[in-house]
């Protein structure tokens, strides 16, 4: 067995100590209720289970444990060995808040090497009074268009810091209008990538948004509006909507 690479980040440890999963090995072999059915490939499994800790005045605080053997992504820094899956999430995790990308949080990463598969975990708290987009119906006309400005800030930012979600899904996207800091965040990054084709970026996961949410033209011109920090409709929202109707009927042909 090979040495566990781990780590909680501030804040966190204590509780999870005293709750006996302070470590790797109690993680890994914690029975938690699992939320899908875990995802059989690459080589490997993935799994993400619930866990609930009460601290020490009682509250419940609920955890989300992503589970994966032999998940690995190669990397610029890592082209062969690659890193674990687990690991690249959390990197990015870490990049997006340090460049002010709303996201999910990360508690704790870990893996290891043992019994010839690669072990890896990611501790991710709940995201307390989000819901995903899918599930999401705003109270009000104006909270729409509050959320919809919000979130096209939230992924032009992601663009313009040279990234590109990979998997911008509804469900990927968790909304919480009483929250002002920070009323939209973006989970799930496994799939980011960095790229200095910020066009191509925009291109490709627009098309994969557009394509889920509402058909409502006027609200996807807002979007877009709001998305390229413009004021009204002009050619260049008209070619950017042109590619992605191509880029759409291409995938469909598929």
């Amino acid at each position: 067995m090979s040495k566990t690479t781990d780590f909680f980040t501030p804040g966190w440890q204590n509780l999870f100590t005293n709750h006996g999963v302070g470590d790797f090995e109690s993680l890994w072999n914690a029975k938690l209720g699992f939320v899908d059915e875990p995802n059989i490939g690459r080589g490997g499994r993935s799994e993400v289970g619930k866990l609930v800790i009460a601290d020490d005045s009682g509250k419940q605080h609920i955890f989300y444990v992503k589970r994966q053997v032999n998940y690995i992504s190669k990397t610029l820094t890592h082209p062969i060995t690659g890193i674990p899956l687990t690991l690249k999430e959390f990197n990015n995790i870490t990049a997006f808040q340090s460049l002010g990308i709303e996201c999910l949080d990360a508690c704790y990463q870990g893996y290891r090497t043992q019994d010839n598969e690669l072990q890896s975990i990611l501790v991710t708290p709940e995201l307390e009074g989000y819901q995903d987009l899918d599930h999401y119906q705003p109270s009000s006309i104006n909270e729409s268009r509050r959320i919809t400005r919000e979130l096209a800030n939230v992924i032009a930012k992601l663009h313009a810091a040279g990234y590109r979600h990979g998997c911008l899904y509804p469900k990927h996207i968790f909304i919480n209008p009483d929250n002002n800091e920070a009323p939209v965040r973006l989970i799930d990054l496994e799939k980011v990538s960095r790229s200095p084709f910020k066009k191509y970026n925009a291109l490709k996961d627009l098309t994969t948004l557009q394509r889920r949410i509402s058909n409502n033209k006027s609200c996807q011109l807002y979007f877009l509006l709001c998305y390229f920090h413009l004021n009204k409709h002009n050619d260049k929202i008209r070619q950017f909507v042109l590619k992605m109707n191509e880029r759409r009927r291409k995938r469909n042909k598929r």
